[in-house]
């Protein structure tokens, strides 16, 4: 099953973190992607590429979908003419993903339902986890997808993660609101709690891991303004200056991970 320009493009990053390319490549690249003119089309044609891609979507996963409306687009010389829109099942309307129809015969059908379902899975799971470690609701951000993911269609997202030996797009971010200084020795002792089961007990070996330890007086602030700006990333710097941040960690590599000492060296401050 082929990807939605999002999930290419994150696709493109995990590869782009293993190998040296020219930036001047990397921005022809997304460009192309991102790119794209919309095109007029009649209203009974977009409605029978509606019906395509609903038929295509009850098939593919055994269950009732709507789709939206869906626009033409024309990006010549990489996916030619396509339809793009959103989708969501039937028994909830709240879970909307993308769809896509690079338009042939049969043409190719592209969707983001599974990325979708698991990243909800998981988010809500990694809520409840953070909250026994924390003992307060943690703000999280968490996306999961696989590629050619074909075989992991009754999968739930921990069962992807196992079955497919942690060769996973794997995205994990999360704010805790801290009082005083930061322990970095005593607070490794919690981010094992989610590093050992999610990634180094499934061999992970590429991934991206951030947690941010806000002032908590600042939380608030902060988290509002990722919700406006609908991004989990902050400026690192700027918050820090601002001594709105106490400290942060980010790790991505299996080997980052490997013992508690190497994770108390990624800590920023």
């Amino acid at each position: 099953m082929v990807k939605c320009k999002g999930n290419i493009l994150r696709e493109m990053f995990i590869i782009l973190k293993n190998k040296k390319i020219k930036r001047g490549i990397i921005w022809l690249l997304l460009a192309t992607l991102v790119g794209g003119n919309m095109i007029s089309c009649d209203n009974k044609e977009s409605k029978d590429v509606q019906s395509k891609v609903n038929k295509y979507l009850n098939e593919t996963y055994g269950e009732e979908f709507v789709v939206g409306d869906l626009t033409k687009h024309s990006n010549e010389g990489f996916s030619g003419k396509y339809y793009y829109g959103q989708a969501y099942k039937k028994s909830n309307p709240d879970m909307k993903f993308d769809v896509q129809w690079d338009v042939g015969n049969p043409g190719k059908y592209i969707d983001s339902y599974l990325e979708k379902k698991w990243s909800k899975q998981g988010t809500e799971e990694l809520k409840k986890i953070l909250k026994e470690i924390y003992g307060q609701d943690i703000w999280v951000y968490f996306v999961l997808n696989k590629k050619e993911d074909q075989e992991y269609i009754n999968c739930d997202y921990k069962e992807v993660i196992s079955k497919a030996h942690g060769d996973v797009y794997f995205e994990l971010a999360y704010y805790i609101p801290c009082e005083g200084n930061l322990d970095k020795k005593k607070e490794v002792e919690n981010l094992n709690k989610i590093i050992e089961p999610y990634i180094k007990n499934n061999g992970m070996e590429i991934f991206t891991f951030r947690v941010y330890y806000l002032k908590s007086e600042y939380k608030d602030e902060v988290l509002k303004d990722l919700e406006k700006k609908k991004s989990h990333y902050v400026k690192l710097d700027k918050l820090y200056n601002e001594k709105k941040l106490i400290n942060a960690v980010y790790l991505d590599k299996l080997n980052e991970v490997i013992n508690k000492e190497d994770i108390v060296k990624k800590f920023k401050y």
